[in-house]
């Protein structure tokens, strides 16, 4: 009789050993195939990682060496892209390597356009729409200039300097594209703010000669009024440069000093804007705005001629003149205005009641108060 629960015991642990055995012998040559499997990825993600903490040292090292005003370079800090038809997503670009600009698909018969994005900023706030309307408008080549690890920091005057830095290794992609085939004629930089004046040196620098075109998007004013010519964006920079101008007094350059200087609804304050609260963010931004709204073959910003920025309104200027955006040309050349609507789509005409609206936005009690403190501090630079 006992024989009979010993053997029942028995069998139930042997068995049960056996699929516990089996089941961890199955788990273990899962478990191998599955580390054969991914072993290349696990692989290419560790050397992804080693390389970024290498960059991200490299970078440290770059920005002691420009506080100690040393030789550094600037590429373990930037980010550079080229997108194409073809590859719309865009190929990460070192500079020198052909295999990846082949690899993007480049056509040096294409125009190439160099996007820069300014202080305390990155390619997600405006540049990846601009591409992507690019790309859209016409088969070109465009570049992202992503130096956001420099950028995100709070002083801007160290951001200033190393901007400078950045501008110069841009420069350097110059001199590749036009080593590449690329005529220095169809090159056309694109700049925000501090971008603005980085493309400018960036053009500067290139041993090649300077290139076609250079947009300057509300380019910076803080202490770059006091800077020399050299180290800011001016019409010696390439053949043509135009500049929109939407925040002047505020963050961005009251005064003409482009080719073709556009004015937009007068050049200081943007319609539904509320400056007494950004302090001229609002307004320095809407300059993107326009600039992708006018990548498009059914959109068109006329420009009206003025004789002088005291008087940018369209009661002063006279007939349309030229075309703000994109599409703008060096054949018109001279100070322009642009009136533009409170909301997208802002090449439309706004409704009167729109209008009204937008002024109790944009003309606060405390704007006038508020402005003439912020451009007395940055007056003093």
């Amino acid at each position: 009789m006992l024989g009979v629960p010993f053997i029942l015991v028995f069998t139930t642990v042997f068995v049960l050993q056996i699929c516990v055995s089996d089941h961890i012998d199955d788990a273990r040559v899962a478990f191998t195939v599955s580390n054969e499997k991914y072993n290349d990825d696990w692989n290419r993600l560790f050397d992804s990682l080693a390389a970024r903490q290498n960059r991200m040292e490299k970078c440290e090292q770059f920005t002691k060496n420009v506080l100690a005003n040393v030789s550094c370079d600037a590429s373990p800090c930037v980010h550079v892209t080229m997108a194409t038809r073809l590859v719309p997503s865009g190929k990460l670009l070192t500079l020198g390597d052909q295999h990846q600009l082949e690899a993007s698909r480049f056509n040096s018969s294409n125009r190439l356009i160099i996007i820069l994005h300014g202080f305390f900023q990155n390619r997600r706030y405006w540049m990846e729409t601009t591409k992507n309307a690019l790309l859209s408008y016409e088969d070109c080549n465009v570049v992202i200039v992503d130096w956001s690890s420099l950028s995100m920091n709070v002083y801007y005057p160290l951001v200033t300097l190393y901007a400078f830095k950045v501008a110069e290794y841009v420069g350097q992609f110059i001199d590749f594209f036009v080593d590449e085939g690329t005529p220095l004629e169809n090159i056309h930089l694109v700049g925000h703010s501090l971008g603005a004046h980085m493309a400018g040196v960036a053009s500067q620098k290139s041993t090649k000669g300077i290139v076609g075109r250079i947009t300057g998007l509300d380019a910076a004013r803080p202490l770059f009024v006091a800077f020399e010519n050299e180290l800011r964006l001016e019409k010696s920079d390439a053949h043509f440069v135009d500049c929109i101008h939407t925040s002047g007094g505020y963050v961005g350059m009251p005064y003409p000093f482009c080719h073709a200087d556009f004015f937009v609804n007068g050049g200081r304050v943007q319609p539904g804007c509320p400056e007494f609260i950004s302090l001229g963010r609002c307004g320095h931004l809407r300059s993107t705005k326009y600039f992708i709204e006018s990548i498009s073959h059914s959109v068109r910003y006329d420009a009206y001629k003025c004789a002088t920025t005291s008087h940018v309104d369209p009661i002063t200027c006279w007939g349309e003149g030229s075309t703000m955006g994109y599409p703008a040309n060096k054949s018109h050349q001279g100070i322009f205005y642009v009136k533009t609507g409170v909301r997208p789509p802002f090449h439309t005409a706004s409704s009167k009641r729109e209008l009204e609206l937008a002024d109790v936005d944009t003309l606060n009690p405390l704007a006038g108060p508020i402005y003439k403190i912020f451009t007395t501090i940055f007056n003093t630079y």
